[in-house]
């Protein structure tokens, strides 16, 4: 039996290790009592140590990131704390040693607690250690694309709206209250905002859409004018991409509009001829 639990052990340990290994995470063990540091050969890659040097608290703290230090010791320290006992996962920057080389790295650990002298303390401090440099990059790179896409979009005073085809609400911005002449914090709503366009626009706009959709593409553009609270009449261009649920029903349509100069001025004087 002692030979099977053994067996048993030694099978799930190797599993582990596997895993690992294929996750490219590393593993740490700090024994607070000695101050020792285990670092498994992927941690010791990923701080830049070599294979055989021993590793030691101070040199894990000079390779982490200075602006990094103080949040990981505060986190570290919660971790330890007893009556805290924190577990949660942080993210921080390296210097590698030897290189200077700086990566994102993901760290998770849990501190095991023993009663030393009727008082109970962290004893060690076993987590693990994983590389996402390349994670972090792609991020910054999202955030970086999105911020331009918004400059871009204040630039063009265009406005980016969103129409959930279930609830009949609309995702919407200052930019576009502004086109239709609303206040900048309203939530209009779709027939608040349908209210506002000219006579015959709600349908004109509803036959191109679906003669897009009939035609088996999925976007389609219209211009289309619109009477303001104030009274004022302008004219706003459409592009829009219909959104399919996994069953092939429109479940929502994705949009932005902008003010347009292509409108018709005798279309314009026809509509005021009409609403009088």
């Amino acid at each position: 039996m002692r030979r099977q639990i053994d067996k048993r052990l030694d099978d799930n340990n190797l599993k582990l290790r596997l895993a690992l290994r294929a996750a490219q995470i590393g593993i740490w063990d700090w024994s607070i009592e000695t101050n020792e540091m285990n670092y498994s050969p992927r941690a010791r890659a990923i701080y830049g140590f070599s294979p055989d040097e021993p590793v030691t608290y101070e040199k894990v703290r000079v390779a982490t990131h200075p602006k990094d230090l103080p949040r990981t010791s505060a986190l570290a320290k919660k971790a330890l704390d007893p009556a805290i006992r924190n577990k949660d996962s942080y993210e921080y920057r390296v210097c590698k040693a030897g290189t200077g080389e700086v990566r994102w790295v993901l760290a998770h650990g849990e501190a095991i607690f023993l009663p030393v002298n009727g008082v109970t303390k962290a004893v060690r401090f076993v987590g693990t250690l994983e590389d996402i440099t390349d994670r972090k990059a792609t991020e910054l790179a999202l955030r970086e694309s999105e911020l331009r896409q918004r400059l871009a979009l204040d630039a063009a005073r265009m406005a980016v709206w969103e129409l959930d085809t279930a609830s009949g609400t609309i995702t919407s911005s200052p930019e576009l209250n502004r086109m239709f002449g609303l206040p900048l914090e309203a939530n209009p709503t779709l027939d608040e905002l349908r209210a506002l366009y000219g006579p015959g626009e709600r349908e004109r706009l509803f036959e191109i859409a679906r003669a897009a959709l009939d035609s088996g593409r999925s976007n389609f553009e219209a211009e289309f004018f619109c009477r303001r609270p104030d009274g004022n009449l302008y004219w706003l261009l459409l592009r829009a991409e219909v959104v399919f649920s996994a069953s092939g029903e429109i479940d929502r349509v994705s949009a932005f509009s902008w003010i347009s100069t292509k409108g018709s001025a005798a279309k314009i004087a026809n509509f005021c001829s009409c609403a009088n």
